[in-house]
């Protein structure tokens, strides 16, 4: 994601209403926006959901501003019984502006393992010990930043380590995100 762009939180809960808060996780995470007594509204699963998603509507669009730096964001939504953690990475409009290292998140292969609707790439987690040949990023589930990435950002905050960030996804997209920085960090899950 890129600033100016737009974050959509998708929800479904028995709760009436929920909060929801963004952290940009740093040795301390910094709170960067919160949003107070939001609608709550009960989705059931769709059919085949692995394949063609949650299709829940919005809950509520984040236009990142662009004050926000690079790196991972934590989003936090919570009940008054539950919270449940999002994550999702920020990357600068100007490869190599801020750090000359770029910390890559894993979210494809979160991705595959996600078995939420039924289904993964994996038999061993699938319905019937059956795998898909597609999922969805529009699921409930891990879809990026592994505690082990962010423990790693963490760390390099601690030690005064500046990092660029990025998701393969915008790897995917940008076949020129690599080439103005001299080192790439996979944290390995």
């Amino acid at each position: 994601m890129l600033p100016g762009e737009t974050v959509s939180i998708h929800s479904s809960t028995h709760s009436s209403s929920f909060n929801v808060k963004v952290y940009r996780v740093s040795e301390t995470d910094i709170l960067v926006a919160e949003y107070i007594n939001l609608a709550g509204k009960f989705y059931p699963t769709p059919e085949n959901a692995w394949r063609n998603g949650a299709q829940w509507p919005s809950a509520i669009d984040i236009i990142i501003p662009e004050t926000w730096k690079s790196g991972i964001y934590l989003v936090k939504l919570k009940t008054n019984d539950s919270t449940a953690i999002l994550n999702f990475v920020v990357r600068t409009a100007k490869t190599a502006s801020n750090s000359k290292i770029l910390h890559l998140d894993n979210a494809t292969t979160q991705m595959a393992y996600n078995n939420w609707g039924g289904k993964s790439l994996y038999t061993f987690n699938s319905t019937e010990n059956r795998k898909s040949n597609s999922v969805s990023r529009l699921r409930p589930g891990r879809h990026g930043s592994t505690v082990k990435e962010i423990y790693f950002a963490r760390w390099a905050a601690h030690m005064g380590i500046k990092l660029d960030s990025a998701s393969m996804f915008d790897l995917h997209d940008d076949e020129l995100l690599l080439e103005n920085y001299q080192t790439l960090v996979i944290t390995a899950t």
